[in-house]
């Protein structure tokens, strides 16, 4: 979204500068939102760049397969006569713009996007619908450049369809090679390709017929990357489009008992299992009774991986008997300091439930007291609820 906004703001702008800085205000825009895209990453949702695709590994590979894909525009330029206006001073500017650009986009859609879609969806989905998303972030420009004629309206919509079917490409090819480098090499010798012979040189009917030609060439050009990038990996030629989603790496611990078996413990501990985790019913060191699936006693803190891996043993035979709950006209003679050492037992078995324990624990006793009972008197309930006293 900032960026959208951004662009349609120098759109007003650009236009009023030379060549040069334009070429320059894009490149420094881009570069900004990548470093925005990074720190999201890095700081929010704690993601490396590894994670996204950034691999060191077979860099020459990956550029050639990058190069191949995007080969089909540059083919057809010689065919329909088209001229360039960049001079050769222009030219690094150029490629620095669309560096960004490609660095930018790709790490963001294909990066970022795709693996979050992959994570919820099949692979075939995953791709067409960030496909979409990709098409989307580009209509604002075709919308710009629209003429207000009828051709002109073809050209867009064709443009639109063209990008779509890229985004495609590009999401196969970024799942075949595994390498987030070969889609930023293609788009941005794509990008690279339609800045220095643009098409809106020629005659609105041969420009879509240009930009269909184009289309079509740069789908078999980019095919032919997809299969070479599936024989160098040595995989079959085939597209898996009903594989099951990816799981994230790590999921959201989930220790509430409400929840099912299988969401109460985090996948990506190999030592344990919402089914081992639910035989330990009382605390091995204190006693106290647990809640399904915790991985501590909120009690005494012990670990329950320790149980699991042998290097405790849980108590054998019954635990000890649970005494009555005290009325709660007895149970309101507790102190201020007791109700005090209550809450903060309850925040610490909120806590083993959600990382915002303790927010949710002071709304419920906002809800409590909105009804009319006093704090303590919403602490002492909450606290029999949960079979603290």
């Amino acid at each position: 979204m900032f960026s959208l906004v951004i662009f349609l703001v120098s759109e007003r702008v650009l236009p009023q500068l030379s060549l040069s800085e334009e070429l320059l205000s894009l490149t420094v825009f881009y570069l900004i939102d990548f470093v925005i895209l990074v720190l999201f990453l890095r700081f929010i949702d704690h993601t490396t760049f590894s994670q996204i695709g950034f691999s060191s590994k077979n860099i020459p590979r990956a550029v050639a397969l990058g190069l191949i894909a995007s080969a089909g525009y540059i083919i057809l330029v010689p065919l329909f006569h088209i001229p360039t206006s960049i001079s050769f001073s222009q030219f690094y500017l150029l490629v620095l713009a669309n560096f960004s650009i490609g660095l930018t986009e790709e790490s963001f859609f294909r990066g970022y996007i795709q693996r979050k879609m992959r994570m919820v969806h099949d692979e075939a989905s995953a791709i067409v619908y960030t496909s979409i998303l990709f098409a989307a972030a580009h209509i604002p420009k075709y919308l710009a450049d629209y003429g207000g004629d009828f051709f002109s309206l073809l050209v867009v919509v064709e443009a639109v369809r063209s990008i779509v079917v890229l985004g495609v490409l590009f999401g196969f090819l970024y799942e075949t090679v595994k390498n987030l480098w070969t889609v930023i090499v293609a788009h941005t010798t794509w990008d690279l390709y339609l800045m220095l012979f643009p098409p809106s040189f020629l005659d609105p009917e041969l420009q879509l017929t240009f930009l269909i030609a184009s289309s079509v060439f740069i789908s078999g050009t980019l095919g032919l990357s997809i299969i070479l990038g599936f024989e160098t990996s040595k995989a079959p030629v085939i597209i898996p489009l009903g594989s099951q989603p990816e799981k994230p790496e790590r999921e959201a611990i989930t220790l509430n008992h409400k929840y099912p078996k299988e969401t109460a413990v985090e996948k990506t501990f190999p030592w344990s299992s919402s089914h081992d985790l639910s035989e330990i019913k009382f605390c091995p060191n204190c006693g106290k009774t647990l809640l399904e699936g915790v991985l501590y006693c909120p009690y005494c803190g012990i670990s329950l991986r320790a149980v699991l891996e042998g290097r405790m043993a849980p108590l054998l035979g019954p635990p000890p008997p649970m005494p009555k709950a005290p009325s709660l006209k007895t149970a309101m003679s507790k102190t201020e300091a007791e109700i005090e050492r209550l809450y903060e037992r309850l925040i610490g078995v909120y806590r083993t439930m959600d990382r915002h324990g303790k927010l949710r624990l002071d709304k419920e006793i906002q809800s409590y007291v909105n009804a009319g009972l006093s704090r303590e008197e919403a602490i002492i309930k909450i606290a029999r609820e949960m079979k603290l006293i």
